[in-house]
């Protein structure tokens, strides 16, 4: 019982185990895709800059006028920086949340290997336990083989004991008769002799 509890543990750890890494991998992709938004953002930004200098060193021997026609191209120059700041921030938001997903993916391999290590002792001492248990049934088996031996032997014994009383019988019964039968012919032979 408490074997297959571990097993049950183990296997619940090894799906959190696989969700863990599930999940660091589509934070990974995500953090990719936009780390590739940002640069691509930055690309633009550092055109536009290229653009923006080209312009502004075109420009000035411009008029006043002609100058304030470049405003909206600022204004455009600071909404990209604006989303390429968010962008990072949101990239940090989710290299936090990965670093945080590492962490308890390495908690959780410290936990599987922590187990993995019980059932290993778990293991081992139920093979040692199973080797004394085979040992001990094998003697309670001679134990059982030798008994019914001795019961055997014991039976033969009663047996033999009962043939030999018989015949201790018979013997004293042929003893008291012959011992009658002298004591006839002794009485005989006492008669004839008197």
């Amino acid at each position: 019982a408490h074997n297959n509890a571990l097993a049950d543990r183990a296997q619940e750890l090894e799906g959190q185990l696989t969700q863990a890494e599930d999940l660091c991998r589509r934070y990974d992709e995500e953090v990719i895709r936009r780390m590739r938004q940002i640069d691509k953002r930055q690309l633009m930004v550092e055109r536009l800059n290229k653009e923006y200098d080209d312009k502004r060193s075109g420009l000035a021997g411009m008029a006043a006028e002609e100058a304030e026609a470049l405003g909206p191209l600022e204004a455009k120059i600071r909404g990209i920086r604006n989303e390429i700041d968010e962008c990072r921030k949101k990239s940090e938001v989710m290299q936090k949340k990965w670093i945080l997903s590492q962490s308890e993916l390495m908690s959780m391999n410290d936990d599987e290997e922590q187990m993995r290590q019980r059932n290993d002792i778990l293991y081992t001492k139920i093979i040692i336990l199973d080797e004394k248990l085979r040992r001990l049934m094998s003697a309670i088996e001679q134990r059982v083989k030798d008994n019914k031996l001795c019961n055997r032997e014991i039976r033969q014994l009663r047996e033999d004991m009962l043939r030999i009383n018989k015949r201790i019988g018979e013997y004293r019964e042929k003893e008291g008769r012959v011992g009658s039968e002298l004591k006839d012919i002794e009485s005989r032979m006492v008669t004839r002799l008197s």
